[in-house]
């Protein structure tokens, strides 16, 4: 069980291919690594989100389209990766029923269904979203951050694509939202490591948006 006080940071996070390797736009690469191979972290996440914890004091919750299914394997891979520990939403699926097909498809409803009714749970807290680029999390979180503008601070991106930073699609999915005001909140942009990022993303790219 975990406890989340009315006030504080939270960050919500998704799972494939932002903190574990899956490979999302390639569906047969997405099926070997959910179910015939082991899960590997993405490099450098798990040390990013226990500083956040120990920085920010954060609380966690882990967002996937994933069926609940996963459950047990997705908590083994947090704690052994050494993520911080928090709650799972996850899509609940039934053998034989139409919301099968729903895994091979975007989750961007369940999505923004389900971080609303967080964010409308705990309205006097603080939001960090981090995603990646593969699917509609750059879509999800703009949709959010213009609806819930007080609550949500910043939006990580992590690029699984070759897409540059100002392609049309991530102006159109963030548009409304105001630029970035570089050091005016506490959680600095990756190119200012000290004290709340790791010194390196190895490969992965990160889209920032600051929201305050």
């Amino acid at each position: 069980m975990h406890l989340v006080s009315s006030q504080g940071w939270t960050v919500i996070s998704d799972i494939d291919d932002t903190i574990r390797v899956s490979q999302v736009l390639d569906k047969q690469a997405l099926m070997q690594n959910t179910f015939c191979r082991p899960f590997v972290p993405v490099d450098d996440m798990a040390t990013l989100y226990r500083r956040w914890q120990v920085h920010l004091g954060c609380a966690f919750f882990y967002v996937s389209g994933s069926s609940w299914a996963l459950y047990d394997p997705l908590c083994d891979f947090v704690r052994t990766n050494q993520f911080p520990e928090g709650v799972f939403e996850l899509r609940r699926v039934y053998a034989g029923d139409a919301s099968l097909l729903q895994l091979l498809r975007t989750p961007q409803n369940y999505k923004l269904d389900t971080i609303s009714a967080i964010l409308q749970r705990w309205p006097h807290r603080r939001y960090i979203l981090v995603g990646d680029t593969g699917e509609r999390d750059p879509e999800v979180y703009g949709a959010l951050a213009r609806q819930y503008p007080e609550q949500i601070r910043w939006i990580f991106l992590r690029d699984v694509t070759s897409h540059p930073r100002d392609a049309e699609r991530y102006r159109a999915a963030l548009e409304g939202l105001p630029p970035n005001a570089g050091n005016s909140s506490p959680i600095p942009p990756p190119s200012q490591p000290p004290p709340i990022f790791p010194n390196k993303y190895n490969k992965s790219r990160f889209h920032h948006k600051n929201i305050v």
